[in-house]
């Protein structure tokens, strides 16, 4: 085999490898978006439930004296 013929063939592969590439980036495209409903973040922490911040407070006070 030449060296022509082998270059050839690795070109071949390249472009065979990158349709196969685009083909499955075309086929998982959506889930690469983020969901329809998301957010960007404000400037302020989402309200916790359930978390006192005061009990915490004297919880850590309790435990480191």
């Amino acid at each position: 085999m030449s060296d022509e013929q082998t270059k050839q063939e690795e070109r071949e592969r390249d472009k065979r490898q990158e349709k196969e590439l685009e083909q499955g980036l075309k086929e998982s495209f959506p889930a690469s978006d983020p969901p329809a409903n998301a957010q960007p973040g404000h400037n302020d922490p989402a309200p916790s439930s359930g978390y006192d911040e005061a009990k915490e407070e004297e919880e850590l006070r309790k435990s480191n004296p």
